[in-house]
């Protein structure tokens, strides 16, 4: 039975170097760099009750002598927008992902412990795998904006879900064996680069740094899911009889499953839809019925409370994404509230801004018309196709070896 694994093993290996090649020749690396070219800005903003949250949580969570500290770094992150807002930055947002939150163990760390020393290797567990409390402050923040970040969001926290799961297993099973330990703490090592490379594409992002952006994207797609889906055989193979580990391969087996494209022209996390919705009331907050709704392509009335919504698919593009004609990034979808041919109220595009898989909430407030203006904005047209071809060609080959291996696993 082993030589059957051996040999499905060295099959995906197999399978891997041709695509792995044809990914680092695709053509996505000779994006024109429009970083000189002044595109709006996404722009995601709190409320005064949102910002009274994230104080509310440092004053119950963070101990005494670190809730300064934990002040600093939220007033770094938040700052006031106008009298009604405060302003999101998230760059800085992306940077305390990346520096307070779950961290690898370095390699060479790794690497000079004797083997077979599984103090040591426990030692270095809770030493880089534990969440500190402005770790904590970093998951509360980007939980209240999670519906404007997307998939960004899901990829995040997912990964931080898993993460969690996998501590508590490498520490519950730590007795089954320094090897198979040392393999659980590769795999999750992994799933901790997630935080820097948000950090990275989101510097790059909103300095407009598009090409860069995509490449970090595409990039790490690529190498995560042939990293860990090694490490997936391994895993199968040294836990087999576990059923909490079992449990555990199954969820991770999930979320790669997220970035594989489903079939042509299917794109990874960024392919789901993007809701759109709220409500227009008037000075005297009485519900507006019968306002002419309008987002993108589609229109709607509101209905009798004053209600609308939408549903977009992100893979169709207008344009005016960020980056532009690029649905990896953020979709602007600006919404105009017309009643009897006046435009009553537009939301600002810096504020429209949302990725798919996430959702925009508008509440409209009518006071008074005002003229109608056009927004005529440039298009920037770029393309992922030799990367998704090559997705598209590895992981049906992929999967279908993982699911012999789990077959006679069984």
């Amino acid at each position: 039975m082993k030589k059957v694994f051996v040999a499905c093993f060295f099959a995906i290996l197999m399978l891997m170097i041709p695509f792995a090649t044809a990914a680092q020749t695709a053509d996505i690396s000779n994006i024109k760099n429009v970083s000189s070219t002044d595109y709006t800005t996404p722009k995601i903003l709190l409320t005064i009750a949102q910002n009274y949250q994230i104080d509310g949580y440092i004053e119950a969570y963070i101990p005494e002598e670190h809730k300064s500290t934990a002040y600093d770094i939220k007033n770094q992150i938040i700052k006031p927008y106008d009298a009604d807002y405060y302003e999101v930055d998230v760059l800085l947002l992306a940077e305390a992902w990346a520096t307070h939150t779950y961290q690898p163990i370095p390699q060479q760390e790794l690497d000079d412990i004797p083997y077979g020393d599984m103090e040591a290797l426990e030692a270095l567990i809770y030493l880089h795998w534990a969440l500190n409390i402005f770790g904590g402050l970093i998951h509360f923040i980007t939980g209240i904006i999670q519906n404007r970040l997307g998939w960004l969001h899901f990829v995040i926290n997912k990964g931080y879900d898993l993460c969690v799961d996998g501590v508590f297993l490498a520490i519950d099973f730590a007795l089954a064996g320094y090897q198979l330990l040392l393999d659980l703490v590769d795999a999750i090592n992994i799933f901790l680069t997630i935080p820097q490379v948000f950090s990275n594409a989101m510097e790059y992002l909103f300095n407009q740094q598009f090409n860069k952006f995509i490449n970090e994207i595409l990039e790490f797609t690529g190498a995560f899911i042939i990293a860990i889906g090694i490490l997936l055989i391994d895993l199968t193979l040294s836990f087999q009889h576990i059923e909490e580990f079992k449990q555990f391969l199954r969820d991770i087996g999930a979320y790669i499953d997220y970035f594989i494209p489903d079939g042509p022209g299917e794109r990874f996390p960024w392919r789901e839809k993007i809701q759109i919705s709220g409500v227009v009331k008037n000075f005297f907050v009485i519900p507006v019925s019968g306002a002419t709704v309008t987002c993108k392509d589609q229109t709607t009335t509101t209905d009798e409370s004053g209600s609308f919504s939408f549903e977009f698919d992100p893979t169709k593009t207008w344009g005016d994404s960020f980056p532009p004609n690029e649905y990896i990034g953020f979709h602007n979808f600006q919404i105009t509230v017309e009643k009897n041919g006046e435009l009553l109220k537009e939301t600002p595009v810096a504020l429209s801004y949302v990725c798919s898989y996430g959702s925009i909430n508008w509440p409209f407030f009518i006071f008074k018309s005002r003229p109608k203006t056009a927004d005529l904005r440039p298009v920037l047209s770029e393309k992922f196709y030799n990367f998704m071809v090559w997705m598209q060609n590895l992981f049906p080959n992929f999967f279908r070896q993982i699911n012999r291996i789990n077959a006679l696993a069984i």
